[in-house]
């Protein structure tokens, strides 16, 4: 499930509540670390 998926739980697309802080960083991280992969490789 990624940023883009409707929450089950609240049904809206801001799961920040739902999810821990820290947890959150760690996928905004991983979800940049993916784009600059992608820019990359264009």
């Amino acid at each position: 499930m990624d940023g883009n998926d409707t929450c089950p739980h609240c049904g809206s697309k801001n799961k920040t509540a739902s999810i821990d802080p820290a947890d959150d960083l760690e996928l905004l991280r991983s979800l940049n670390s993916i784009l600059k992969k992608e820019r990359v490789s264009e």
